[in-house]
């Protein structure tokens, strides 16, 4: 990594905490600083606890509780089971709802460095990225305030009861952990936990025919509620095609191609 990263010109400064596992000891850099923060500044300093986190996990936990939504009226019992595959899908889409400001004003917020104007003046930001504000005052990227909205709606549709704030949903105490030591007796319960999950009936994806089938659904819906001069209507008739292409070509290869013979009993 550090070779294409030399090989492209560029430099780059990676702050990390001082969990045991960064180990940097034994690295040879050239185009790469690593700068390791002294013990308990990390939530103070740290651009990534100071906000951008925070706004990943808030896109993230939108589209958790939008999927236990569709679960729930769809009548599956456990409506937050997510497989890792899903997971990776989130959090690829929730990393790039954050946006560019949202990031600015974090590191504005840590003191590290600050906005300047065309002149080189620093200024000082009206935005605060905080996890407070998120519940309380909103002084964030409009993107992360319409999330917040829509999150607290899914919890409302989720009828769960006595909710936790939204400021502790995306803070919650067992992941601010970022390094633990595992006994021996923690390894071999998740060895069991894993058997547990495998042994568990896994549901089979959707055909291309029952995909077909939902998605004629959802274009009906899309034409009679959503008006965005055909934006919606667009991206899905595009996968409608794409999913039609691949029951075609499924189809075809499993065709049997039958021989004259066939058609005829041949006595023996």
């Amino acid at each position: 990594m550090d070779k294409e990263i030399r090989e492209s010109d560029c430099y780059i400064l990676l702050i990390l905490d001082n969990t045991p596992s960064h180990i940097t000891n034994i690295l040879t850099l050239t185009n790469i600083e690593v700068l390791l923060l002294p013990l308990n500044v990390t939530s103070k300093i740290q651009s990534m606890d100071s906000g951008i986190i925070t706004s990943f996990k808030l896109h993230y936990r939108r589209m958790q509780l939008q999927n236990a939504i569709d679960r729930d009226e769809a009548g599956e019992r456990d409506i937050y089971k997510v497989d890792q595959l899903q997971g990776m899908r989130w959090t690829e889409v929730a990393w790039g709802e954050i946006s560019t400001e949202t990031i600015k004003n974090c590191w504005s917020h840590t003191k590290i460095i600050s906005p300047r104007d065309e002149a080189g003046i620093p200024i000082v930001s009206s935005s605060v990225c905080s996890i407070e504000d998120i519940e309380e005052n909103l002084l964030i990227d409009p993107n992360d305030e319409f999330a917040v909205k829509e999150l607290q709606q899914q919890l409302n549709i989720l009828h769960i009861r006595n909710p936790i704030p939204i400021k502790d949903l995306l803070n919650l105490e067992e992941e601010r952990e970022a390094h633990q030591e595992f006994t021996d007796e923690d390894l071999i319960q998740t060895a069991m936990e894993i058997e547990q999950v495998e042994d568990e009936i896994i549901i089979p994806p959707l055909t291309g025919k029952e995909q077909l089938d939902i998605l004629r659904g959802a274009l009906r819906i899309v034409d009679e509620r959503i008006d965005d001069d055909g934006a919606t209507m667009k991206i899905l008739r595009k996968l409608q095609s794409r999913i039609r292409e691949e029951v075609r070509k499924e189809k075809a290869e499993n065709q049997i191609q039958y021989t004259l013979e066939q058609f005829f009993l041949i006595p023996e």
